[in-house]
């Protein structure tokens, strides 16, 4: 089970490195920079911490991940697996996007002043 935050807060930046057309790009994904994402991950592993020890999934030998890998020695070593400090520390260091960036321009409803594109996008 692999918890994710679907409507993120935290926002993001791309920024052109140079005027050259053919260098990258900077994108700072900025993942969990807004606390409210960083306490829902909290939210979501606790639950799938309780999910985990119930009897149905006891039976089939079932593990929470954030107890497995990495190990808790290169995280917090000397806190329980669900306390704030460990889990703070768990989604510092195990954060990573789920989908690819497809764009950073906005898709508006009819008559959005604010969006570059239509709702058939025109």
């Amino acid at each position: 089970m692999l918890p994710a935050v679907l409507h993120p807060r935290s926002r993001g930046s791309i920024t052109l490195r140079s005027a050259d057309p053919f260098d990258r790009p900077i994108i700072d994904p900025r993942l969990l920079s807004d606390s409210r994402d960083r306490d829902v991950m909290k939210v979501a592993y606790k639950y799938i911490h309780d999910l985990t020890r119930t009897r149905p999934l006891q039976d089939l030998d079932a593990y929470i991940v954030d107890e497995r890998y990495p190990t808790r020695e290169r995280i917090t070593p000397d806190c329980s697996p669900l306390s704030d400090e460990y889990l703070d520390s768990y989604i510092e260091h195990m954060a990573r996007g789920d989908y690819h960036p497809a764009g950073s321009c906005k898709m508006g409803a009819v008559g959005d002043k604010s969006a570059v594109v239509d709702p058939h996008l025109r």
